[in-house]
């Protein structure tokens, strides 16, 4: 594995890659190279063809497999133990031998895909071929959503694929839906390495959305294009550990793996002097009185179990890891040292499992959920998508979701064509889920909106000049928008936004300029991160500067991103969506307060030329409307009063 040492995440991930160093030393050698190092080249030392092998990225696993190792697979997964221990267990073991018609039904329950291989031996070249596409293919999928099986001999292919076809040996591309893409190697693909990476990556490209293997947030954005998204976020171990047991009763997954019976406890009495250590605890910590609950003795018998499991694994593990560590003989024996691998394989049962029972549970609540679409006459599609809550944390909270860490599974439905979010409230189990998705094709389901609090400034005593900008939710910005006599200018903005600071500051000044115009003009700012806003105000950048003039709301306008957001250009354009009388009175409010840092003679010539200007365009309305004689006339009435003011004003400079 290349590194750097003063790589932070190098540094973190060489941990993890110590750890499962210590589980897999039997099965793989293992060696770790500090790049940083003046002898170590790991550019020119790893070159290889175009693909895998060259480190193109710190940290780097290479796995070098075989004849000589001179063969290479690169590691493009999470750096964690769970998901790299999963990497080499699907290394050591590329391929699933397939003896009947129930195996291969049961791993394709638990694959987005499967391919399956016919050969009539495993000698042959082109079975070759398909156990290296098999280990090459990790690199594409280290999570194993494609599951690579394969018959051996002369058996007939599967009935229930209604294939015709008897022709070995090939390939066939299986999926839930039951389509069946088959690859002969005949025509323009040879069989060979690269032709059969070739037609799985054109399979796997155009499929990578629905994968449930591979679900990420981004996937259920995709997915809700098409319809309805239904999202479970998996909060621990204890949700695989009950959807395993739903998926066993509906008879999808199989008995798992039994092979927690470690050593008796005579055993571990003889060899470990555990019993005084226990007898100690629980006389300590048991309660004696009838009258109390037996709390203390059900934790004392946890934790009797807690510690013989840790200090067996102790002691057993310094063999192990360190074979040159002076340890008893009694743990040399192989007794001893298969019941630790069989702990160790039971321990690590629910990491390796938990990729096939998302992908099970996936396929198999896609199947409940079209029974439901059918007896409600639904006829939209609903997909499923289900994501552990571990990595994701952040997203949900993005999106005003509460996550509860007491619950299985944080579970909501996404409804893009209602532009809304219906969160389960009820504790995950099955049957409230079905009752939750019944709830939602009945339309009885009430829409999650975020609303951020509004902090009341009532009742508060502040000095003269103190100018504080109110900070409007959802809720009162909406009611805001049917005051129709003020023009309101609005601030969209986001706490997470690191751009949005430069226009805030301009949009606070003016707003302090402005704070005695209320009656003309308001300033209000929205947090588009804590507020649920309509489709019309969500925003495709931020921050965004709106102005909704007085009386023409519906002819609002947002400022342009081209322009800088400098003080001068914010004003011009918020003054040039104004009404004309609103115009003029907020230039000369600007003139007689010397705001702006300009000359008080250059400011009124301004204003001078600004209301000329106007009056002599209602002049020209005066001449073409006739109707609107009444409305002209008092606009011209009110720019002759500015005038005079204007004029006063003039004189005094």
């Amino acid at each position: 594995m290349p590194n750097f040492i003063w790589n932070e995440e190098s540094v973190k991930t060489l941990k993890v890659y110590n750890d499962v160093a210590y589980y897999y030393s039997s099965y793989v050698y293992f060696a770790a190279v500090n790049c940083w190092h003046l002898a170590c080249n790991c550019t020119h030392a790893h070159m290889t063809t175009v693909g895998s092998g060259s480190p193109d990225k710190w940290p780097t696993l290479i796995i070098h497999y075989g004849a000589n190792g001179k063969k290479q697979l690169q590691y493009n997964g999470a750096w964690n133990f769970s998901a790299l221990c999963q990497f080499l267990n699907n290394v050591l073991k590329p391929l699933e031998r397939v003896h009947s018609t129930d195996e291969l039904q049961e791993i394709k329950l638990q694959a987005d895909v499967l391919i399956l291989g016919l050969f009539k031996e495993a000698f042959c070249e082109e079975y070759k071929q398909y156990s290296a596409a098999a280990l090459k293919w990790l690199e594409t999928d280290p999570l194993r959503s494609y599951r690579f099986a394969v018959i051996l001999g002369n058996k007939t292919f599967p009935d229930f694929f209604n294939v015709e076809e008897k022709k070995v040996p090939r390939l066939e591309y299986l999926t839930m839906t039951k389509s069946v893409k088959s690859f002969s190697g005949v025509g323009d693909l040879i069989w060979n390495l690269s032709s059969i990476m070739l037609w799985l990556h054109d399979e796997f490209n155009g499929a990578y959305s629905t994968l449930h293997g591979h679900s990420t947030p981004i996937n259920l954005a995709i997915k809700l294009k098409q319809g309805p998204v239904v999202a479970l976020f998996a909060t621990n171990l204890h949700f695989y550990k009950y959807v395993e047991k739903i998926l066993h009763v509906s008879k999808v997954w199989s008995t798992p793996f039994k092979a927690c019976n470690i050593l008796s406890i005579q055993d571990l009495q003889v060899s470990i002097n555990i019993a005084t250590i226990i007898k100690e605890f629980r006389n300590t910590t048991n309660v004696k009185e009838t009258s109390t609950c037996r709390y203390g003795r059900m934790k004392s018998v946890h934790l009797k179990d807690y510690y013989k499991t840790n200090i067996l694994l102790t002691h057993l593990f310094q063999h192990v890891a360190n074979p040159l560590m002076e340890v008893s003989n009694d743990f040399k024996s192989v007794p001893y040292l298969k019941n630790f691998y069989r702990e160790i394989k039971c321990l690590k049962m629910q990491i390796h499992h938990s990729i096939p029972l998302r992908i099970a549970l996936g396929q198999h609540l896609e199947g409940s959920i079209k029974d439901l679409q059918c007896n409600n006459k639904y006829n939209r599609t609903v997909s499923v998508v289900l994501i552990d809550n571990g990595e994701y944390t952040d997203y949900l909270n993005s999106l005003g979701i509460p996550i509860s860490n007491h619950n299985l599974a944080t579970t909501f439905i996404a409804d893009n064509e209602k532009e809304s979010i219906y969160v389960m409230t009820e504790t995950f189990d099955i049957r409230n889920l079905m009752k939750f998705l019944q709830n939602f094709f009945e339309n009885n389901l009430p829409s999650l909106q975020r609303i951020s609090d509004a902090s009341s400034m009532e009742n508060v005593a502040f000095e003269a000049d103190f100018f504080q900008l109110e900070q409007v939710n959802r809720f009162m910005f909406l009611n805001q928008l049917h005051l129709h006599n003020i023009t309101t200018v609005v601030l969209i903005h986001s706490q997470s936004c690191p751009l949005c600071a430069n226009l805030q500051n301009t949009f606070l000044q003016l707003a302090g300029i402005f704070r005695r115009q209320s009656n003309t003009i308001r300033f209000l700012r929205l947090d588009s991160q804590t507020n649920d806003l309509p489709w019309q105000f969500v925003m495709n950048t931020l921050p965004t500067l709106l102005v909704f003039p007085r009386e023409r709301y519906v002819n609002s306008r947002f400022f342009p991103s081209f322009l800088k957001a400098d003080f001068r250009n914010v004003l011009s354009f918020i003054l040039a969506q104004l009404p004309a009388v609103d115009q003029v009175k907020l230039v000369l409010y600007i003139c007689e307060g010397n705001v702006l840092p300009l000359s008080k003679a250059s400011c009124w010539r301004f204003v001078k030329k600004l209301i000329t200007q106007h009056i002599a365009q209602h002049l020209r309305y005066w001449q073409l409307f006739e109707s609107e004689r009444s409305l002209i006339f008092k606009r011209l009435s009110a720019f002759k009063d500015m005038s005079l003011d204007i004029q006063r004003n003039s004189r005094l400079l």
